[in-house]
């Protein structure tokens, strides 16, 4: 019972989940006017039960009397039934045997079935589940493969046929060389001073980022899960945070005066008498030809 050839017949047949047992159990069966074979697994071990067609009718009329088929349709009736719900299971032997006690009904009949599977050897196991999963396996990783190397070349001719998308890795750095582009064109045509009384316009701006981006780190370092202590302490922390805001204002409102002070500073300098400049030295306009 236990020998590669009496098996044979397995070979073939499909493993299909056996959710009346678990979500890890799998099975295989066939039905033939000859008897049937059933095979189970859980990826650790196979068992099987292979019964003879005299075998068949003798329990078909203790079991099912109430069932007129042939070996095959009334063999074929219990196999199916037995992916259902309807399964108990009962282990023997240290888990060597297993017995299915089966239990359904065929047009409001009651019938019933008791499959007694042994464990069979490794080399039943090897051969019916170890080698066609590592051949399935292998040959879904090629058809992976297979299927991401047409993916990269539908996707280079996707490219091809909307030129649009070919400027989309490049938007960042050309909008990076317009700004430095402009930049430079501003002090080469207008100057040192126009270019450093723009920096100072934006300056309370750029300071008021900086210093924002500073509160919002801080408060970040603040919730951090190191500073789990500080939740004891919540009203002095709302306290502290009331500080630090007052802090920021305070130092606002330094900067703004700061800058009141420099821009006068450049008017200053601005409403002063002209540099007389060389000929050679004068200012010229950049023209794109």
């Amino acid at each position: 019972m236990t020998t590669p050839e009496a098996w044979r017949s397995l070979e073939e047949a499909a493993w299909g989940p056996m959710p009346s047992l678990g979500p890890e159990w799998m099975g295989k069966s066939s039905a033939s006017d000859s008897g049937y074979l059933l095979m189970l697994t859980d990826g650790c071990g196979v068992w099987g039960e292979r019964k003879t067609a005299d075998y068949v009718l003798e329990k078909a009329e203790e079991w099912a009397p109430c069932i007129e088929a042939g070996i095959k349709e009334l063999s074929g009736l219990v196999l199916d039934e037995v992916k259902k719900l309807n399964v108990k299971v009962q282990w023997r032997e240290d888990r060597k045997t297993m017995t299915l006690n089966l239990s359904s009904r065929l047009n409001d009949l009651a019938f019933k079935w008791i499959f007694t599977l042994n464990r069979l050897s490794d080399d039943l196991f090897r051969e019916h589940w170890s080698v066609p999963l590592v051949i399935q396996m292998h040959h879904m990783g090629m058809l992976i493969k297979q299927l991401n190397t047409d993916l990269k070349k539908k996707t280079e001719q996707l490219k091809e046929l909307t030129p649009d998308s070919k400027n989309n890795k490049t938007v960042s750095k050309t909008k990076k060389k317009d700004v430095i582009d402009a930049s430079v064109e501003a002090l080469m045509v207008e100057g040192n001073w126009t270019v450093l009384q723009d920096h100072l316009v934006n300056f309370p701006f750029i300071m008021k980022h900086l210093s924002s981006k500073r509160k919002r780190n801080f408060e970040e370092s603040e919730n951090s899960p190191g500073a789990d202590a500080s939740t004891i302490a919540t009203n002095k922390g709302q306290v502290n945070d009331k500080k630090k805001r007052e802090e920021d204002e305070e130092l606002e409102r330094l900067e703004r005066e700061k800058e009141k002070e420099r821009r006068a500073q450049i008017q200053e300098l601005q409403q002063g008498p002209p540099l007389t400049l060389s000929p050679n030295k004068k200012k010229k306009k950049k023209l794109n030809i």
